[in-house]
Order: structure tokens, then C-alpha cells, then sequence
């Protein structure tokens, strides 16, 4: 079936992923071990990050328009659709069947990068880019499915957005105040986060945390 192969195709791309996040694991903990001689001080555990270390490794996956959705990808497996079929075709219990067989303690799953390409609704981003609905946010909550297949095998899902918007779409990065030079404006940043604010008051503690890529000081961001 092209779903799953396509999904399979990019589960074994991302097993390199969990060899390092195993490694880097490994060497945090041993970095943590005190040593011989050092002071040792109590430090209260902080109940809203602590399910993080004890989960263990996570899994990261790219999910995006340039690349399950790029017949030149080997993770399409030649097949090229619209972003709306694309996001639409996305089997979240198989999905979740693998992550929970690799046991992951969480994923991390990515909303969009610089594309104008989201995977779930929201009517903020449609109102201020002027595209429509599925043309470039999914009607498909794929955030919700992905939450709910998740949360039934105990796997917690983490959300991957970035500061610097849907930059490289002409249409969508204009209208968001978007630059050639990369450089982000109160004006963009007031508009850019209503879109994560609508998402994230509609999922609410059902995502577990968000990884925000981008916000550097060299394109603007300085508070």
C-alpha cells in the first residue's frame, strides 16, 4: 500500500536519529554523574519537564511538502499529490503502532518549515496569507490524529515550529511581512505567533512541549 510504504520509507530514515539522541543521551547523563570530590547540592525535580528524562529517547520526524510529498525524495517513493491529500493519506496508528515497537517515549512532529505548507487547520494563518483552506494549512487536523493514536499507547507528542515563518512562499511570506534578507519585524512576529497562539489554545496540554527552531539573534530576534 502506497500510505504505509511511503510512511515505512521514512521510519528508516530516521533510525540514525535515535542512535544519536541514544548517544547524546548517554553522554548527558554521564556528564551528570558528580565527581570524585565535588560538592553535591539537592536540585527539586520540576514536575513539568521531569516525564522528559524519564522517557527516554524520542523520535523526530520531518514531515513536510519538500519532502514526503517530492517525487525527487526517496521518502515519497516517487509519489507526488497535493499537500491536502498528502497530510490526508497519513496512517496515525500505524504511525503510532512503529513508534510504540521502537519504543519511544515521545515525538516530536513538525508543523510546517519555512513552506507555506502546515499539517492541520487554522483559520489565522488562512486570513492573513489569503490562501484557502487545504491549500495550504491541511483541512485534516493531523494534529489532533497524531495526539489521540499517540496518547492511547502512552507516547507523548512534542510540536517542532520555527521564528522565521513561511519565508519562502512569495504569496505567504509577503503577506506575514517576510524579507529576502531573513529579518523579522514586530509586525511579522505580532502575526507570526496569533498562528501558534490558535494552535496552541486549541490543543492545550495535549502537546507535551513545542521545539522552536530559528529565533536568532542575527535575524532579529533580541528579547
Amino acid at each position: 500500500m502506497i500510505v504505509v510504504s511511503r510512511i515505512k520509507a521514512t521510519y528508516k530514515l530516521v533510525i540514525h536519529f535515535l542512535v544519536l539522541v541514544m548517544t547524546l543521551t548517554s553522554t548527558v547523563n554521564a556528564q551528570n554523574e558528580p565527581q570524585a570530590g565535588s560538592a553535591i547540592s539537592a536540585v527539586s525535580s520540576n514536575p513539568r519537564t521531569e516525564w522528559f528524562r524519564e522517557s527516554g529517547y524520542g523520535i523526530f520526524v520531518h514531515y513536510l511538502n519538500g519532502i514526503q510529498n517530492n517525487p525527487d525524495r526517496v521518502h515519497s517513493l516517487g509519489k507526488q499529490s497535493s499537500w491536502d491529500e498528502c497530510v490526508a493519506e497519513f496512517d496515525t496508528e500505524k504511525f503510532a503502532d512503529q513508534m510504540e515497537q521502537a519504543g519511544a517515549g515521545y515525538v516530536i512532529f513538525t508543523v510546517m518549515q519555512i513552506s507555506r505548507h502546515l499539517i492541520a487547520p487554522n483559520a489565522t494563518y488562512d486570513k492573513i496569507s489569503g490562501y484557502a483552506p487545504g491549500e495550504a494549512c491541511a483541512k485534516r487536523d493531523l494534529i489532533e490524529d497524531l495526539y489521540t493514536s499517540l496518547n492511547k499507547r502512552g507516547i507523548r507528542l512534542m510540536l517542532y515550529w520555527t521564528g522565521d515563518g513561511p519565508r519562502l512562499d512569495e504569496k505567504a511570506g509577503k503577506a506575514f511581512g517576510c524579507n529576502p534578507q531573513n529579518i523579522v519585524s514586530a509586525d511579522f512576529v505580532q502575526k507570526w505567533s496569533s498562528v501558534v497562539r490558535e494552535y496552541g489554545e486549541r490543543y492545550g496540554d495535549k502537546i507535551a512541549g513545542w521545539w522552536v527552531d530559528g529565533c536568532y539573534s542575527f535575524i532579529g530576534y533580541d528579547e
